[in-house]
Order: C-alpha cells, then sequence, then structure tokens
C-alpha cells in the first residue's frame, strides 16, 4: 500500500524473487479504506534504517487493527512499540534479525494474537484521539 521513490525497486525485486503471485502493489489508497488492508495482513513490519522515522503513525494505525507489529529498534518507534509486549523490535538493517522475529511470529499464532491485542490495548488507553488531544493541550498550555 502507498508509494515512494522505492516502488520500482522493490517491484524488481519481487519480480526476481518469483513472488509476484504473492505480492501486490496497490499503490495510492483512500484512508477510509486503509483498515481493511491492514486486518487483511498477518503482520505489520516498519523495517526502518533511518533515525528519520521519528514515531511511526503506520505502525499506530496498524496496532489500532489488531495487528501484530514489527518494527525496527529506533527511538520514536521503540517508545510506541514494546518489544515483546506490543510488537517485537529487531535491529535496524539486519536481515538476521527481522527474519528471525518474522519467522518467531509466523510460526506462533496465539503469539501473533497476543501482540495484536496488546498493541490495540495500548493504542486504545494511550493513543486515542481524545488522549492526544488532550496530551498537545497540555503541552502548549505549559509552553504559554
Amino acid at each position: 500500500v502507498g508509494d515512494g521513490n522505492m516502488c520500482v525497486e522493490y517491484q524488481a525485486q519481487v519480480e526476481h524473487l518469483g513472488l509476484s503471485s504473492r505480492v501486490h502493489f496497490v499503490g495510492f489508497v483512500p484512508q477510509k479504506d486503509l483498515v481493511n488492508y491492514y486486518r487483511s495482513a498477518n503482520i505489520f513490519v516498519l523495517p526502518s534504517t533511518s533515525q528519520a522515522e521519528a514515531f511511526g503513525l503506520v505502525a499506530l494505525q496498524a496496532m489500532a487493527c489488531g495487528v501484530p507489529v514489527v518494527a525496527s529498534r529506533l527511538p520514536g518507534v521503540q517508545e510506541l512499540v514494546q518489544d515483546n509486549i506490543t510488537g517485537k523490535l529487531c535491529e535496524p538493517g539486519s536481515v538476521v534479525s527481522l527474519s528471525a522475529i518474522l519467522n518467531s511470529i509466523l510460526s506462533s499464532p496465539e503469539q501473533a494474537r497476543a501482540l495484536g491485542q496488546a498493541g490495540l490495548t495500548r493504542v486504545q488507553e494511550h493513543y486515542t484521539y481524545a488522549q492526544v488531544q488532550f496530551k498537545l493541550l497540555q503541552l502548549y498550555k505549559t509552553l504559554v
């Protein structure tokens, strides 16, 4: 889902690996339809390698849909995804770390279900619009 400056390379890699029948690039998807894509996933993966990934809003969206999340161990992301609680964190840029975690989750539906549920609970407890709005307002008040 989505696009980006590396989409063509990713499509070529999928073709090269013979995965075209299993990997689909659907391009832009309207916000209202994203939930269907998240819920159809077994795992959501955010394998960022750059510190520029400040928070990982897409990981939060996946968690809100009850999907287990695997993300890179980066400062902003690891505040959202709690390792072995609400998701799994892998070392940035480590294919070995990422594939081990993915295999672990895929081979354990119970673990996947537990991670997905814990992620959903975390979103409900800390990241609803009302909660975020309240926290932002409090921050603004301290700044003025």
